[in-house]
């Protein structure tokens, strides 16, 4: 019997398995509550769960998580800087936004003179760069650096620009190690993304490690990135941007796994964040024009997945002053803060007891979970502030009563993006608890927190509950079926058709309940179904899914093990590496030249240039699959070759291009 424990960390909560590797057997799960202030405290609770004699025969542990991508949709992240090589500002400025870059400090700029082949007219001042980039990176954690053309040099500049800053002792990542695009402003997204991403991915790793010495487990440790496949923690650590689609895609290959389905729409609803994906014949359906995550367009290899802020823990915001919606950032459950922070029950009870008629922003309830009194990299002001809240919760009405000072919401984003500070308040969690749906926590706090609102819009705590459940499923309903109309017909993908269609989707989900509750139908009724079957996985999906596959014509499936699907899928997984050479015909159509991964070569014949890439290829993909902890052994090699060409006025064929890939797993 061959053991793997998988441990899977989500916004809201950590999940383990225990797996018989050789028989396909679920041995044992749990899940626990994910302790943001010390992540291995959860992890070491999830363990805690799992038979001892089983966990001690783990032979390897596989680990997914949506920390990356919650640090995304909720725009948290280290100190981060982005270097530009021979880019000018203006062009960055105007497309910047597209990619999720911002528009401030955190964007430097070497000058460099370069030909569209890759060839430097005009090399950087060395001296002065060094001397610029000692002074501008002294408060930065980590750094990115792109080059405009770096395929046509083998990212020469880029490498050079690396020495420096690992001379300075911050941690780097070259736009060439993450993506082979020719896009810069996307690789320089995806750069800069990766290095506000070290922090996250570093501590969950430490929490892990912390959890195992503890424990005496000394198994290899894996982590599951975007695409499905794994890579070991060293490489995780260099490369976090990678585990951007972690948890999601550790869903979809548990959940496959588990239901062992031909075709199927996975549908994962966590803490943070709701994850769409597709299984097609069996496989994941993987993304080929990058990932869209959180406001970023990144350039990374991954499976198909659809990312938007849904969760258990979704801000339960007023639309107007007799509406709500639900906003994409996570807050702290009022009722699972009851649970930590007993004292939260004492500004409910005076909330409720005033029976407020309006809202107010100054009723929003802060806590703090990290203590930074000893951090100098934050002002005064915000230690005070950060010492005021630490494990005390407090609305900022209760700040200006109890300590004069008064903050507008805005002061404490910074604190707030960082995980300094929480915002405690309602949310579907809460909803679930006063339906009796799931009692995890204190329903107490629940009841009064919904009662506040329902007040305001001057209905029942009971409808309160049922508007949250409503707006949950017109939400997931209205997701899944974007994604379907955007998978099956590709042109409704583009900017200019989005708004119509999500008009359109909305009266569907309107048509659809009406045919459930009365058959009424409008002049035209458009019904919207699936002959695929919903898949279930976390923990709240449970409890709307079902719902929103009846509206769709199609029935969701959900396991004893959906909830801890995605711990499966960090264990079932397996190293996996594709390198591509891409070939040109030079100028004179006599060389050829090979780019990728990068390397820039030549080779005076086409039969040449194939061998040359092919080998190439061959020794990136094994190195990398090395670097990611594949066993040498047990390495397996495949080769695919594909021909562009273009059709002469004489009508004889033109080469255009040709590419190389090699791909290398272990089986």
């Amino acid at each position: 019997m061959k053991i793997g424990l998988g441990i899977d960390t989500g916004g809201t909560c950590t999940d383990g398995v225990l797996y018989d590797l050789d028989t396909k057997e679920i041995l044992a799960s749990a899940k626990t509550p994910t302790t943001r202030e010390d992540l291995s405290l959860g992890i070491d609770n999830v363990l805690a769960l799992l038979p001892a004699r089983l966990l001690a025969q783990a032979e390897t542990v596989g680990l997914s998580t949506t920390l990356a991508t919650n640090a995304c949709v909720e725009g948290k992240g280290g100190r981060s800087k982005l270097i530009f090589i021979g880019m000018d500002k203006e062009t960055v400025e105007r497309t910047g936004k597209n990619y999720g870059l911002p528009m401030d400090d955190t964007l430097l700029y070497i000058p460099c003179k370069k030909t569209l082949r890759g060839e430097i007219l005009e090399a950087p001042d060395w001296q002065q760069v060094e001397a610029q980039l000692a002074e501008t990176l002294q408060d930065c954690q980590a750094v990115g650096i792109v080059e405009l053309y770096a395929k046509g040099n083998g990212a020469a500049l880029e490498k050079e620009v690396r020495k420096i800053t690992e001379k300075l002792g911050i941690p780097t990542v070259c736009g060439y190690e993450i993506s082979q695009e020719g896009n810069v402003i996307g690789r320089g997204a995806s750069a800069l993304l990766n290095a506000r991403l070290i922090s996250v991915i570093a501590e969950f790793l430490q929490a892990v490690k912390t959890s195992m010495t503890k424990r005496g487990i000394t198994a290899p440790v894996r982590i599951v990135r975007s695409d499905g496949s794994l890579m070991n923690e060293e490489m995780a650590r260099i490369r976090p941007i990678e585990t951007i689609l972690s948890g999601p895609a550790a869903s979809v290959i548990g959940a496959a796994e588990l239901h062992q389905v031909t075709d199927g729409i996975m549908i994962d609803m966590g803490g943070t964040t709701t994850d769409i994906s597709l299984i097609r014949d069996s496989l994941p359906v993987r993304s080929e024009k990058g990932i869209s995550v959180g406001g970023w367009k990144i350039f990374v290899n991954g499976l198909y997945v659809d990312t938007f802020g849904l969760g258990g823990d979704s801000e339960v915001l007023f639309a107007s002053e007799r509406d709500i919606t639900l906003g994409s950032c996570r807050v702290m459950p009022l009722c699972m803060a009851a649970s930590y922070y007993p004292g939260i029950l004492d500004i409910l009870r005076d909330d409720l007891a005033a029976k407020v008629k309006r809202n107010s922003w100054r009723k929003n309830i802060y806590v703090g979970l990290k203590d930074i009194s000893n951090n100098t990299s934050y002002s005064d002001f915000e230690r005070q502030l950060a010492g005021i809240f630490y494990q005390n919760p407090l609305s900022l009405a209760g700040l200006e009563e109890k300590h004069d000072i008064s903050l507008m919401p805005g002061s404490l984003s910074r604190l707030i993006s960082e995980g300094v500070l929480i915002r405690c308040g309602v949310t579907p969690t809460d909803a679930m608890h006063v339906k009796g749906d799931y009692k995890g926590y204190i329903t107490e706090a629940s009841e009064a927190g919904l009662a506040v609102m329902a007040e305001i819009l001057g209905i029942t705590t009971e409808e309160m509950a049922e508007k949250i459940y409503e707006k949950v499923r017109r939400k997931l309903y209205c997701n899944v079926a974007r994604v379907m109309l955007s998978h099956k017909y590709p042109t409704l993908k583009q900017e200019e058709m989005q708004a119509g269609m999500l008009c359109m989707i909305e009266g569907l989900y309107e048509q659809a309940v009406c045919r459930q509750t009365n058959g009424a139908e409008d002049f035209l009724s458009l019904p919207l179904t699936s002959e695929v079957p919903l898949l279930g996985v976390g923990g709240p999906t449970g409890v709307f899914l079902e719902e929103v596959a009846a509206l769709l014509g199609t029935k969701a499936l959900l396991g004893p093990h959906s909830q801890v699907a995605n711990a499966l899928g960090a264990v079932v997984g397996n190293v996996e590496v594709c390198v591509t050479m891409e070939i040109l015909p030079d100028d004179d159509d006599i060389h050829f030249l090979i780019n990728g991964g990068g390397e820039s070569l030549s080779a005076e014949s086409l039969d040449d240039a194939v061998d040359l890439a092919a080998q190439t290829a061959e020794r990136l993909a094994i190195a990398e699959a090395l670097r990611r902890g594949a066993v040498k052994e047990k390495l397996v090699l495949r080769r695919e070759e594909h021909l562009q060409e273009a059709m002469s006025s004489y009508g004889t064929s033109i080469f255009v291009a040709k590419k190389v890939s090699v791909f290398v797993s272990n089986k």
